[in-house]
């Protein structure tokens, strides 16, 4: 027994020796292109990864229901349950009615109800599925489907062949309520049944139940479990698809390893294997076509030997009597032969160098007199592939003799020139292979080496204390490279596994790996110094930087080696014990990283020389990191950990962080979890290291390696659209977007987690966060610059980041420095981030309402931050951010619409979300918030953007509303106001006067009749109020007041101007009552009084304006418009002279140089002459003008105003009873088009989207100029007032008797004109005599004042 035991522990050890010690036959990696299937990411946080893809849905095939148990308790919560196994088919009958038997006595328990498995959910990436028995509590009877609902949302489809009611939500939807936990994201929905009574009955056969539903989603690792390196160089590609790769190697004694000492002695024997990879090819069959030996790497130069000749005759049995031999071939690819050792006559360094020409040819070529190997023995000439007959030419001459036999050899494939060395032979200075140990002393280094080489561990283990510490000082002690790689490997593969824990820092690792980082830098810089020379010709240096790749693999292995040892260990390791090892791995691995990544640049066109080196470089360091992390993994740290342990930890996750910024673009896997082990880490030892660490540096890398994430996915998902594939689902493009994708919301994940933890210590990354959401948000719709992708890849893709965006948000509002990031009033955001901006702001007003006191104050309230760094309140933020979303509002973009009784509204415009969600943050606001929610909505209103102060108009309409009819009658007295106290007719005192005009509905009849009573019409300082209000918002008696005022205030005004002489400097008063006037006119019911009132007004002052005047006087010009706007109300009542003298002013006037509010009321008079009938006698004054007018108009440069005359026309010819008007107006083909297209709402010119949004981008910067333009100007009114003095010149101000003269003046002219109008020449009859001598006397009256004018002066 104990024999056998012993053989089974030698069996245990060989094969964990054959494991842990085994590596490639070959440096020659084959390449590897990215795999369509999830692969596995070896890291201990891998399997909390399995669980998220499981609960998320991702590349898995869709769960099974689960039996949910309906509790009848009231809200209780029932888990996600998953069965792996299929859910058995749900088949339930009514119970049997039986014959009722004679009841015998027994003992009667009443029994409690049981719960039944009436629900089964199923919880997918996006959404949530609930199927309820009908037979819902097992006792037979069927639920009525409208008596259950799913918070809210009512039952979607019924299987009648079940009895199963069916729901589907989207997470966000029916009444789902949001719970974050520290390791979870858990969406609760309530399942009720309510029933009613028996129809015609006030019972119930049923009562009521909740069931509470829950999804739970893991949030904090995502990403597929990978465990091979994925990187490959793009030249390393290019050899697996185009170059085969030919290697020739020195092997060990049982060919099981490349041989890692080339020093031999004279009589050993090398063993030389010649291999090919043939990746993508046919299989292939390698031949060792020729050999020559030389004492450098220079094929041609002397001295040279060549023992392998005439495609594959080993001769130098032959000729030097050697055991040199070609063995049994065992695999195509591989051939394998022995040399015996030589030296070169007087050649005492003892170097040799061997080159040989290595062919490939298809497998199923049979060996030839070209392609075969063969070598002598006494019984003459032998082919290892056993076909003796080809070799029967090797004592003469076989085929071919040129270099290359490429075009002239059937079936061959390709050939190249391997090569090895130096190697150094030595004379043999010991005939006996078991030496005695004492003379180990007397050696030289490199015999100390070859002999070390020959031991067993056993005598590794005898001599570890004699020996190593020379090995040290050897390796110390040495200059070069290779002897150092040998020395570290023979410590690292022979002495290290004897070493215990508590020995290896202080007697290896300590004094070893400072050297071995020091090395490797030396052989990277190596490389940069040589590179400018490496080509497939310069074969020397070519050669030279390969054994450098291959001495910084072997340096990667030696220190993979270490790493294993240690986690060979049972005991627990810690710091002290390998205190120089992470470090020095770290560093050799940073540089790794960093040589590959450099590598397309460094090496240029050339890297198809090197890259299976470099691609056995790569894949050393991965698994050498991975196991690194392993390692470092199984430490831990307590609280009373010193200093240096802290240090240690804190250096190592920062190392990581750096490599982590390195290998972003070579390895998904590996970046995936460098990542998991740096917020593991982080987290494990949260108490030691949170002050300690880069905490800003962390957040700026996962903030750019999340956005990148999101960049590469948008990019795959528009190849995939500029495809036009048509099932993508199918696609290997789409396995590639869902790996992209995998990455997106592992790195959002890894943000959120890291956010919650070290939150207080994110102060200086806050402003970063700010930007991350804000471009995120920009490549989602419905920004207008988001990329266009197929949407269902989209919503994966939002549903991947967006939602633990959304989550973070959450975590970051109570932060302070996040708030002040945010509301920042000199933030600069492009054009792109304005509509995330305020999306961002909008949905930091829905969750006010959830956070604290403290959050509420600190958003809402600008006064929480400093003096010194001001910042605005949300409100006026939000107010902000929509007045810069000018392009989006002009677009326009859609969102989707408020939840209503669980389903949305439909899409809604950027006003409309804005709105809806500010009056829902008003609704939940405390009272102490008022103020400053009222200043940002009145600075609002009082810029210059017309919709940013609708905008703000709407929710002050709400705020009035939802608060006390006091507090609407208080921002009634408010506004009147500030509109009392504006210079001018600017846009500050439109916005006011539309807020007043929609407040005014608000208000209880009380209060309007308290407001007229505070502002009365009659006092001209309150007209400014009134004239913008409406009068149908007033109560009657309120109204009636109104009227009264008004009314009689107009009276007085006209009179005292006709006494005045109608002095210019009056004006801009009567301009006032004229405005309230027409206030009036705006009302429901006009009275027959007020009717009668405003026409006499307006026909006494028709008469007195004169167009040339008009022309050049704005007052005037303001004094017409209101004329005009009356005079359309009151058409029907308006005498027809008064219509011929408004006629005859509008046609005086120069239309171009008009200001638009003119000729917009213009355009509404002509349009209300279609009402009216013109009487005869005066047609010939009236419609010419009209068409006259109508005609100048409709070639108005302005697209505008032009649009408002069609507008105008299309109305006077619809209702007009003078046709000809129309046919006069029609005077050119171009003016008929411009009728005919409008009319028949024909587009002219139909403009692209692309065409389109390009031109709204150009306009919006015009338009935010001019806004800011008109608020830098000065409100007051563009013309003073005519009785201002200028300053210190006093102004001459007009007589009495000035005054009349130009009255009279004006009223002769218009008689006069009148009269020509009538008498003129074309009308028939002629006037009569009697008229001809009038005008005589008048010609004589006219001469007689003129001579008298004259005289005077």
């Amino acid at each position: 027994m104990g024999l056998m035991n012993c053989v089974l522990e030698l069996l245990a050890l060989v094969a964990f020796d054959h494991v842990y010690s085994a590596r490639p036959m070959a440096q020659v990696i084959q390449p590897r292109v990215l795999s369509q299937d999830p692969q596995t990411v070896d890291c201990p946080l891998g399997e909390q990864l399995n669980s998220i893809q499981s609960s998320n849905g991702v590349q898995s095939p869709k769960p099974q229901l689960a039996p949910v148990t309906s509790n009848l308790a009231p809200l209780s919560i029932q888990s996600k349950q998953e069965l792996l196994g299929p859910v058995r088919e749900l088949a339930w009958k009514f119970p049997k009615v039986q014959e009722e038997p004679v009841q015998p006595d027994f003992n009667f328990e009443l029994q409690q109800p049981r719960p039944s498995d009436s629900v089964a959910v199923q919880c997918w990436e996006n959404r949530v599925h609930v199927e309820v028995k009908q037979d819902f509590f097992c006792n037979g009877q069927l639920l009525e489907p409208s008596f259950l609902s799913l918070g809210g949302c009512g039952v979607e489809s019924v299987d009648a062949t079940a009895r199963v009611l069916i729901f589907h939500s989207a997470l966000q939807e029916c009444g789902s309520q949001l719970l974050v936990t520290e390791n979870e994201l858990v969406y609760t929905f309530t399942l009720d049944y309510r029933p009613a009574t028996l129809q015609g009955t006030p019972i119930l056969r049923s009562s009521g139940a909740t069931v509470g539903i829950e999804c739970h989603y893991p949030r904090r690792h995502n990403v597929s479990n990978e465990v091979q390196p994925a990187w490959i160089p793009y030249a390393s590609t290019q050899i697996a698809e185009d170059i085969l790769v030919f290697s020739l190697k020195i092997m060990t004694d049982d060919w099981m390893f490349e041989r890692p000492s080339a020093v031999f002695f004279l009589g050993d024997v090398l063993n030389i294997q010649a291999s090919v990879k043939q990746y993508n090819h046919i299989p292939l069959r390698i031949f060792v076509d020729s050999c020559v030996a030389t004492k450098g790497p220079d094929v041609k130069s002397a001295p040279k030997y060549s023992f392998i000749e005439h495609h594959g005759c080993l001769t130098d049995a032959k000729y030097t009597g050697s055991i040199s031999k070609f063995l049994p071939r065992v695999h195509d690819d591989k051939l394998q032969f022995q040399l015996e050792a030589f030296r070169f006559q007087q050649e005492s360094s003892g170097a040799i160098y061997i080159t040989c020409l290595l062919k490939a040819s298809a497998a199923s070529v049979q060996v030839n007199e070209n392609h075969k190997a063969c070598s002598f023995s006494a019984d003459g000439w032998v082919s290892s592939d056993g076909r003796d007959e080809v070799c029967g030419c090797c004592d003469t001459s076989c085929g071919l003799t040129t270099d290359s036999v490429l075009s002239e050899v059937p079936g061959f494939q390709w050939e190249a020139r391997a090569q090895v060395g130096p190697l150094q032979v030595r004379e043999n200075q010991l005939q006996a292979k078991n030496v005695c140990f004492e003379k180990v002393s007397i050696m030289s280094q490199v015999t100390l080496l070859d002999e070390v080489s020959r031991w067993d561990q056993e005598t590794c283990q005898q001599e570890l204390k004699t020996v190593l510490p020379k090995l040290i000082a050897m390796h110390h002690d040495t200059d070069g490279w290779e002897e150092h790689t040998n020395i570290l490997q023979t410590i690292t593969s022979r002495f290290l596994p004897h070493l215990s824990l508590s020995d290896l820092e202080k007697e290896c690792f300590s004094t070893v790996l400072p050297k071995v980082v020091k090395v490797f830098a030396s052989l990277l810089e190596e490389i940069s110094k040589q590179i400018g020379g490496l080509s497939s010709q310069n074969t020397e240096l070519h050669v030279f930087l390969r054994n450098i790749l291959k001495m910084m693999v072997q340096t990667l292995e030696s220190l993979s080696g270490c790493v294993r040892h240690v986690c060979s260990f049972e005991e627990s390791v810690s710091f002290d014990t390998i205190r120089s090892l992470p470090s020095c791995i770290l560093r050799v691995l940073k540089d790794t990283f960093q040589h590959c990544k450099n590598s397309e640049v460094m090496y240029s066109g050339r890297l198809s020389l090197v890259g299976d080196l470099l691609q056995g470089l790569f894949k050393e360091a991965y698994s050498l990191q991975k196991g690194l992390m392993e390692l470092l993994d199984k430490i831990n740290l307590e609280d009373t950990a010193s200093e240096e342990e802290v240090s240690d930890i804190v250096t190592v996750i920062h190392s990581l962080l750096d490599i982590c910024s390195i290998i972003s673009g070579l390895d998904i896997a590996l970046h995936a979890n460098s990542w998991k082990f740096i917020i593991k880490q982080s987290v494990k030892y949260q108490s030691l290291v949170e002050d300690r660490l880069r905490h800003t540096d962390i957040a700026f890398s996962l903030c750019e390696d999340l956005y990148t994430s999101v960049q590469n996915c948008i990019e795959l998902a528009q190849q995939i659209q500029q495809a036009g594939l048509q099932e993508i689902v199918h696609c290997p493009e789409y396995k590639l977007f869902q790996k992209a994708t995998k990455m997106c919301r592992f790195f959002a994940n890894t943000l959120v987690h890291y956010t919650k933890e070290f939150k207080e210590f994110l102060a200086k990354s806050c402003r970063r966060f700010h930007q991350l959401y804000l471009q995120i948000h920009s490549k989602f719709p419905p920004s207008v610059c988001a990329p266009f992708v197929p949407s269902a890849l989209s919503e994966e893709l939002r549903v991947a980041v967006l939602v633990p965006m959304d989550v973070m948000l959450t975590q970051l509002l109570s932060f302070h420095p996040f708030a002040e990031s945010v509301l920042d009033p000199d933030l600069q955001s492009s054009t792109e981030l304005c509509l995330p901006q305020c999306l961002l702001l909008v949905s930091v007003l829905g969750k006010l309402s959830s956070q604290p006191e403290e959050a509420m104050r600190l958003w809402s309230d600008g006064s929480q931050f400093s003096e010194e760094t001001p910042r605005w309140s949300v409100f006026e933020a939000v107010l902000h951010s929509f007045r810069r979303c000018m392009l989006e509002r002009a677009v326009p973009v859609w969102l989707p619409g408020v939840m209503l009784h669980g389903q949305a509204q439909g899409r809604v415009s950027l006003h409309q979300h804005v709105c809806v969600h500010m009056c829902a943050c008003v609704a939940v606001l405390p009272t102490q918030h008022f103020a400053p929610l009222e200043r940002s909505l009145l600075a609002a209103v009082l810029q210059a953007d017309m919709q940013t102060a609708v905008l703000a108009t709407d929710v002050w309409c709400f705020l009035a509303r939802y608060g006390t009819a006091e507090l609407c009658f208080h921002h009634v007295l408010l506004i009147a106001h500030l509109i009392r106290s504006c210079p001018g007719e600017g846009y500050q005192m439109f916005h006011l006067a539309l807020l007043l005009r929609r407040l005014l509905f608000l208000m209880t009849p009380k209060h309007q009749v308290e407001f007229v009573k505070r502002f009365p019409p009659a006092q001209e300082e309150n007209l400014c109020v009134w004239r913008h209000t409406l009068l149908r918002c007033l109560c009657t008696e309120a109204r009636m007041r109104v009227e009264e005022e008004v009314l009689a205030g107009a009276s007085v005004v006209l009179q005292e101007l006709e006494n005045s002489g109608y002095r210019m400097g009056d004006i801009p008063r009567l301009n006032q009552i004229l405005g309230c006037v027409l206030m009036l006119m705006g009302g429901s019911d006009l009275q027959a009084e007020c009717v009668g009132s405003s026409v006499k007004i307006i026909s006494q002052l028709w008469s007195r304006m004169s167009s040339n005047q008009v022309q050049v006087h704005p007052p005037l010009q303001c004094t017409v418009k209101l004329l005009l706007s009356i005079s359309a109300v009151l058409i029907k009542s308006v005498d027809q002279h008064v219509i011929v003298q408004a006629v005859s002013c509008l046609s005086g006037l120069t239309i171009q140089k008009c200001p638009d509010d003119l000729l917009l009321a213009a355009l509404e008079f002509l349009a209300s002459l279609g009402k009216v009938f013109i009487s005869p006698n005066i047609q010939c004054q009236v419609l010419p003008r009209i068409s006259g007018l109508f005609n100048g108009l409709l070639t108005h440069p302005s697209w505008l105003i032009l649009h408002h005359v069609l507008e105008a026309f299309g109305l006077f010819a619809e209702i007009t009873n003078h046709e000809e008007v129309i046919s006069q107006t029609l005077t050119s083909e171009e003016i008929k088009t411009k009728v005919l297209n409008y009319l028949s709402k024909i587009v002219s010119h139909q403009e692209s989207e692309e065409a389109r949004l390009g031109r709204l981008k150009e306009w919006r910067s015009v338009i935010e100029k001019h806004c800011e333009r008109m608020e830098c100007e000065d409100n007051s009114p563009v013309q003073p007032p005519l009785t201002e003095e200028p300053c210190p010149k006093r102004a001459r101000q007009e007589t009495k008797v000035e005054e009349e003269l130009e009255r009279y003046l004006q009223t002769a002219e218009s008689a006069l004109k009148a009269l020509q109008a009538i008498v003129g020449p074309g009308h028939n009859p002629s006037p009569p005599q009697w008229v001809r001598t009038r005008l005589e006397v008048l010609q004589t009256l006219i001469t007689q004042i003129n001579t008298t004018t004259v005289e005077e002066h």
